[in-house]
């Protein structure tokens, strides 16, 4: 059975990689797949997120712009912080009932809780995917994150198309 599954992801002789030279230099180049030594794996990534600047950022302004972004009643979790204190517009999280949470998203508890909330269908997180790019594309996928082009929140690269 183990040979079978291998057999379904055939390992390729070479892979595209970007790579950052200067600042705000990438260049997409063609390279071989590294051979995995004794106790290492390879892994097949279909896609990687960008995140906008602020969802997880510890941006000044995250808190008062995801405040925004959630009905009455949501719910924020605050993955990160600002290096210095902020201004929040607590009338705003007050009147429109929005609860805060802070948390570290590293743990097990964080991804279980964020799992529950999908799986409860209490959150679901398709809404902050907000544009999809293909691997060809990463420079304008990375611009669209940083910049908040088309109200960017969760940008997406596939690396394969599907």
């Amino acid at each position: 059975m183990k040979q079978d599954r291998i057999n379904e992801y055939p390992i390729p002789k070479t892979m595209k990689a970007w790579v950052l030279g200067d600042r705000e230099e990438l260049t997409l180049i063609e390279k071989p797949v590294p051979e995995p030594g004794s106790a290492e794996v390879l892994v097949r990534v279909d896609a990687i997120a960008i995140i906008a600047g602020s969802p997880c950022s510890g941006a000044p302004n995250a808190l008062n712009e995801a405040a925004r972004m959630v009905n009455r009643g949501g719910r924020i979790c605050l993955a990160a912080f600002p290096a210095d204190p902020v201004a929040v517009d607590l009338a705003y999280l007050v009147r429109n009932n929005i609860y805060v949470f802070g948390i570290r998203g590293e743990g097990k508890s964080a991804t279980h809780r964020a799992a529950a909330l999908m799986a409860q269908k209490r959150f679901d997180a398709k809404m902050i995917h907000t544009h999809t790019f293909p691997l060809t594309e990463v420079p304008t996928a990375i611009n669209y994150a940083r910049e908040r082009v088309e109200d960017a929140i969760k940008v997406v690269v596939k690396i394969r198309e599907s």
